[in-house]
């Protein structure tokens, strides 16, 4: 399985995240790369490989899984 999501960093994305939601983008989960790993691990997949791409307002987390 291949899982690309939007990523946050708690400090830089909370303001853009609150204007985005200001324009009607809602966001129902709120990971971090981290916890968007451990989410996949407790539902039971191995982690292959991971990388964040950065460069964007929101780091997005690119996980390869099992």
């Amino acid at each position: 399985m291949i899982a690309p999501t939007f990523t946050r960093d708690e400090l830089q994305s909370k303001p853009l995240e609150k204007l985005m939601e200001a324009f009607g983008f809602k966001t129902f989960s709120r990971w971090t790369h981290q916890s968007y790993q451990d989410f996949l691990r407790n539902q039971g997949l191995t982690i292959c490989s991971e990388a964040v791409i950065t460069g964007h307002k929101f780091p997005i987390s690119f996980i390869v899984c099992r």
